[in-house]
């Protein structure tokens, strides 16, 4: 696990900041779903004090010798141009050239990239890591597989802040109904002081807030109100695709 520090500078104390989370967009496959990204890049990009933490997944990175998962039809139909013109079977530069050119709109406002269980996968088939490369082409910080985060939240007109505290990871939830995800991410909630927890990894786009209640950090003593916000941070795969393996639903 990555610590992590952020300092966001923003115009003045009501301004709002927007974060967005990110990932499994698995460019590679047939089933990316590239026009909803493209719009969703392109809202991001032109939404004010807005920035992005990557979930993970963002490169199918299943290559022919893995027997089991490789599936030569769930190929992107451009993915397999690049093949025939390069005359190559490494298609994993085809992919990160990919996430590289579509997320390359937010470069400055990318905060760091998590590992997904799909690039893990490739760094102990082939020893090659691609996400700490991705993160220093798009100006993010590298934060492997999972991140607490503190982020302070600064007012350039008057100097103030505030501060947040981010759990991220990328998950491993075997189950594809709701609760096995909703008590994987209770389960952080409870180990963590984060005031957002989000996992990604699952394909589910959930989430679940928390009220609770604290005393103020200065000056007189009194409880104010508290809102713990937890996630699933969704996907861009299409489920259901013709020639598809995979059968997780995808939002």
């Amino acid at each position: 696990m990555e610590l992590v520090k952020h300092v966001i500078t923003v115009p003045t104390h009501h301004s709002i900041l927007n974060l967005f989370f990110v990932g499994d967009t698995h460019f590679g496959t047939h089933s990316c779903d590239k026009g909803t990204l493209q719009r969703d890049v392109e809202m991001i990009r032109q939404t004010s004090n807005s920035y992005v933490i990557g979930m993970g997944d963002y490169c199918e990175c299943i290559i022919p010798s893995d027997r089991r998962r490789w599936r030569m039809g769930e190929l992107d139909p451009e993915l397999f141009d690049y093949i025939r013109a390069k005359k190559t079977e490494d298609i994993i530069d085809w992919q990160v050239s990919e996430v590289l050119k579509y997320f390359r709109p937010l470069k400055g406002r990318i905060l760091g990239l998590l590992q997904g269980d799909h690039e893990e996968n490739l760094v102990r088939d082939t020893n090659r890591d691609i996400v700490p490369y991705m993160a220093e082409r798009l100006s993010a910080k590298y934060y492997r597989t999972s991140a607490y985060i503190r982020l302070s939240v600064k007012c350039k007109r008057t100097l103030n802040s505030s501060t947040l505290f981010i759990k991220v990871f990328h998950g491993r939830v075997g189950g594809r109904t709701t609760p096995p995800k909703l008590t994987r991410l209770l389960q952080h909630l409870q180990h963590w002081n984060a005031d957002i927890v989000v996992m990604g990894g699952t394909h589910a786009l959930l989430t679940m807030k928390s009220p609770g209640m604290r005393l103020t950090q200065k000056g007189e003593l009194r409880l104010v109100q508290t809102t713990r916000v937890v996630g699933v941070s969704g996907s861009y795969y299409r489920a259901y695709q013709p020639g598809s393996s995979y059968d997780a639903r995808a939002d």
